[in-house]
């Protein structure tokens, strides 16, 4: 130790030390961003039921909802429609 090198037994208990810290600190990261991402999918929920429950005070269907609601409507060759809403967490949070 005087000469400021460790023997390998040290560098193999520092290593084995600092890899578990780091697996569980890398655990810990994913409970948390888990939680963060099931939070902000909460908060969509309650802000697109709180729309839904405005618009269904209303006796007509008018433009604003339609472009607050759906992001675009493709109309096929054959006459099928396919619509796609705005319900995806991020399009609801910029809402």
């Amino acid at each position: 130790m005087a000469s400021g090198t460790i023997t390998e037994t040290e560098y193999k208990e520092a290593t084995e030390s600092g890899n578990a810290e780091l697996c569980s600190l890398q655990e810990q990261l994913k409970c948390f961003q888990s939680l963060q991402a099931s939070s902000s999918t909460g908060e969509s929920i309650v802000r697109l039921k709180k729309e839904l429950k405005q618009f269904m005070k209303l006796d007509e269907l008018t433009s604003e909802m339609v472009h607050r609601l759906v992001d675009k409507i493709e109309v096929q060759a054959d006459g099928s429609v396919n619509i796609h809403y705005k319900f995806t967490p991020t399009a609801l949070l910029s809402a």
